[in-house]
């Protein structure tokens, strides 16, 4: 149970977030809001290592404090784009790898989740290796607005983004 209420705890700041109103009483609100739908999920929560709820309550603060960095400095990117008289954009699709060690559906599926809400950038398709060469990593097609500005950080990114979500999950660096 206590590590429920860790996990409330994110639940409840993005509660706040959402609500736009930080204050005593709609953190109370999203601790209860976060550990009622803890207690729908029931033993979906099983990811929840015990002893590890503490950091894996912080990658999670950390990685939605960083998704919401990202959306907001891409939505100032796009709507500056979007705005400027001659637009300058370079649309094009990026392949990204997932890496060789990522082996978690929802790590996967969380990972591509937080690129398609950043503004600018959407997740395609998500290739799995096939059946012959398991050591073939998925890759992840991102169809993005700006090439020149993709390109040289998705790899970057989409590493911290696994590194974190794979800490969320309770996934040492060593699962295979």
């Amino acid at each position: 149970m206590f590590g429920r209420i860790l996990l409330a705890i994110p639940l409840a700041i993005l509660w706040m977030l959402i609500i736009d109103e930080i204050s005593v009483a709609s953190f109370a609100v999203g601790i209860a809001v976060g550990l009622l739908a803890l207690l729908v999920a029931g033993s979906s929560t099983s990811w929840i290592k015990r002893g590890d709820a503490i950091p894996q309550g912080i990658a999670i603060l950390r990685f939605l404090f960083g998704l919401l960095r990202d959306i907001v400095l891409s939505s100032v990117f796009v709507a500056r784009r979007v705005l400027s008289p001659d637009m300058r954009l370079k649309p094009a699709v990026v392949g990204v790898k997932v890496g060789r060690s990522v082996h978690s559906d929802p790590v996967i599926a969380y990972s591509a989740n937080a690129i398609s809400l950043t503004p600018g950038e959407l997740v395609m398709s998500i290739e799995f290796a096939d059946d012959n060469d398991p050591n073939t990593p998925p890759v992840m097609f991102i169809h993005t607005l700006d090439i020149d500005i993709t390109a040289p950080t998705a790899d970057k990114a989409q590493a911290k983004r696994l590194k974190l979500l794979r800490r969320a999950f309770g996934e040492s660096e060593n699962d295979k």
